[in-house]
């Protein structure tokens, strides 16, 4: 609602406008993904970069019963609980 935008909002506005979403208000308690990413903890110092072969798992880790056990013990899988539940 603002009438002029920075340069770097622009540039934004320009990237997003390419794709076709609905932006939808998801109430606090059940906004599992936001609340797990809220909570997140490391011990490493602000902008510690880490490789992304550590977030990428074994294709054949990937089993069924592992994907599942991942959605109760991870905060991580959260997004794919409200994924496999849709």
């Amino acid at each position: 609602t603002q009438k002029r935008l920075s340069p770097w909002q622009a540039r934004w506005l320009e990237d997003i406008s390419n794709f076709n979403f609905d932006i939808v208000y998801i109430p606090g308690n059940t906004n599992v993904v936001a609340d797990a990413l809220s909570r997140m903890y490391s011990d490493e110092p602000r902008g510690t970069v880490w490789a992304a072969s550590e977030y990428v798992t074994a294709e054949e880790e990937n089993t069924p019963s592992k994907i599942l056990l991942d959605l109760v013990t991870s905060p991580l899988y959260t997004d794919k609980a409200l994924a496999l539940s849709a």
